[in-house]
């Protein structure tokens, strides 16, 4: 028999697992309401996924076994401000 590749699928994948984005205001800005340091930022986990090969099964390619729960989308949205 001749060996197959019937089974065999792509792996590869894109995925954004961590990002954030952050402003620090200047001091001249905060000197008037007694503040040191004023920064906000916003901040995501698991944003996207790309990979086609699994999808219509809904498989996580870094899932140990298949049909895992998904891994959680978060968003998160700080202040930090030192006085």
């Amino acid at each position: 028999t001749q060996p197959s590749n019937q089974w065999l699928l792509d792996g590869g994948f894109l995925k954004l697992k961590n990002m954030e984005i952050g402003y620090t205001f200047s001091n001249n800005l905060t000197k008037n309401f007694k503040i040191q340091d004023l920064r906000i930022y916003v901040s995501g986990h698991n944003l996207f996924l790309i990979y086609d090969h699994m999808k219509k099964w809904g498989y996580d390619p870094e899932a140990i076994r298949a049909w895992y729960y998904p891994q959680q989308r978060i968003f998160n949205l700080g202040i930090e401000i030192s006085f």
